[in-house]
């Protein structure tokens, strides 16, 4: 569970018109970023919370590109 702010907003990954899509969206990236500890792999995690892998991989590029999320090359 991610400790700290994140910032979001000033990076550009919150949405600024409220819709259903934009609902699932943010949801679907605070749960990655809830999940993203390293325990699970990014398929792994898309199978836990329901959201297709493409869908899932689009969402942590734009995370890893703001530096939300870090790449783990060397995930057991």
């Amino acid at each position: 569970f991610p400790s700290h702010d994140r910032q979001l907003g000033k990076r550009g990954l919150y949405p600024t018109i409220s819709t259903k899509e934009t609902a699932d969206l943010v949801r679907d990236m605070m749960n990655l970023i809830m999940y993203a500890d390293g325990k699970m792999d990014l398929f792994q995690i898309s199978q836990k919370i329901g959201v297709s892998f493409s869908k899932l991989a689009q969402i942590a590029e734009d995370l890893i590109r703001e530096e939300v999320l870090f790449e783990v090359k060397d995930y057991q």
